[in-house]
């Protein structure tokens, strides 16, 4: 952070003919930031009394309540959005593992959205599947299909995670009972991790199941050396058949000079069924939070609209970011900006930039002399590119960012495992991630005067 404040420094030359001290507004955000308990109190309250906040649950409400009070007690103006969201209930599995006269229960959630065996167990042989070709090509009717191709690196999430999004569906049109899945994460541990997955139409939807990276590699071993291996799981899981809705919580301090003009910052509140959700996503959360209650107690007004928003259903769909933009159509705003903090806490890298190539050629010099987070052009990393998984910048044309802490040596430790909670998360890195957002929130602003 240290570099961090020496950027900033630079910045006030920068804006030296300016009427307003920008670096004594820095450093009045820094000093409230890194002194202030509120924000790591709020942590505590939303990951110890609202864990697994799945979408449409209570445990969701009683946090959209929460964060709606305190948006009021820092000072801002706070409203609901209500949100129509999935419906599904994560129940409990079970996976044993089968051969000789040996039987293994090993730990095991369920996939979201993944439809449960009714209280059923279904016990068939297994087929290991480690690539999408091996899945085309090998014979999987009647079968458990256990998915082990394994994530290699932080980076490998992407490629590594068609397994559990799309290979239950693939393996049900081949004709699968059941999926079992190596957990997605580069590391050996004994923590299952669960996220969505999606079924075709045109098959059954069968259960879906994690087990850990340690009893993936048993099972292989067990296997390889044992061909008439067998898994008998069974599901609780179910989808509700009744519509269930949700809030986007909003909080906003309105802009002294444009008010029209918006920056939103968002991350979501729901958090899977197995975990308090400290890093994915109750800390993108609390800097939202503190990002306004260091503007108040601070006492900067913001030229342009502040707007942050926990939102609802990240975890599966992003009906809360869809709904805002289908509500906010014509409403004649401005968008400007929506950067998402959904990474989890590490040491703050930068902001990943997405939009038109003029628009952020001419904030790059600006920006890049307040904030050295470890990049060349730290704040520059997609110019040209639209983000499509915002429709605020594919509808509204606002600029879509990512902040981007640097978490690659532990974040897919906890990353949807049960693991997630509250004593994991690094107090210090939060508030120096906070202090990161917030200073450029206001970077942003005093820019567009």
């Amino acid at each position: 952070m240290r570099k961090l404040f020496t950027s900033i420094t630079l910045a006030a030359a920068v804006l030296a003919g300016c009427s307003e001290n920008h670096q004594k507004n820095l450093q009045k955000l820094e000093g409230f930031i890194q002194q202030d308990t509120s924000m790591i109190h709020n942590l505590r309250v939303i990951c110890k009394e609202y864990p697994a906040r799945l979408s449409g649950s209570r445990e969701n409400a009683g946090a959209q309540e929460y964060i709606y009070n305190e948006f009021n007690k820092i000072g801002a103006e706070a409203s609901l959005m209500e949100v129509p969201v999935p419906n599904w209930y994560g129940g409990e599995s079970k996976v044993v593992v089968k051969y000789g006269r040996e039987a293994v229960e090993v730990p095991s959630v369920n996939l979201g959205l993944a439809e449960g065996t009714g209280g059923k167990v279904i016990e068939e042989r297994v087929v290991e599947i480690t690539s999408r070709k091996e899945l085309d090509e090998k014979d999987v009717k009647g079968k458990i299909v256990f998915f082990n191709d394994p994530m290699k690196s932080h980076s490998d999430y992407g490629r590594a995670g068609w397994q559990r999004r799309q290979g239950p569906g693939l393996a049900a049109e081949k004709g699968a009972k059941g999926v079992v899945i190596r957990s997605l994460t580069q590391f050996m541990d004994e923590h299952p991790h669960t996220g969505s997955t999606t079924y075709s139409p045109n098959a059954p939807k069968i259960p879906a199941i994690a087990i850990s990276t340690i009893e993936a590699e048993k099972l292989s071993k067990t296997i390889a050396e044992n061909r008439r291996v067998k898994l008998a799981i069974s599901s609780t899981a179910y989808t509700r058949p009744e519509q269930a809705t949700g809030n986007n919580v909003i909080g906003e301090i309105k802009g002294s000079l444009h008010p029209e003009n918006v920056i939103m910052v968002t991350a979501h509140l729901d958090s899977w069924h197995i975990a308090e959700g400290a890093h994915d996503d109750g800390s993108g959360v609390v800097i939202l939070m503190n990002i306004l209650r260091a503007f108040n107690e601070a006492g900067i007004q913001p030229y342009n609209t502040i707007r942050v928003m926990p939102y609802q259903d990240e975890e599966v769909g992003l009906q809360g970011i869809h709904t805002y933009a289908e509500k906010k159509e014509g409403s004649g705003e401005n968008h400007l900006y929506h950067i998402e903090i959904d990474s989890g806490i590490g040491n703050p890298r930068g902001v990943g930039l997405y939009g038109d190539s003029t628009k952020i050629a001419s904030l790059n010099t600006f920006i890049s002399q307040y904030v050295d987070l470890g990049y060349d052009t730290p704040f520059i990393v997609r110019a040209g590119e639209t983000y499509t998984r915002f429709p605020t910048a594919t509808k509204f044309g606002a600029i879509a960012g990512w902040f981007i802490p640097d978490n690659s040596t532990d974040y897919f430790l906890y990353h949807h495992a049960s693991n997630d909670n509250f004593e994991v998360l690094d107090q210090q890195q939060l508030k120096d991630c906070s202090q990161a957002m917030t200073q450029l929130v206001y970077l942003l602003d005093r820019y567009h005067k």
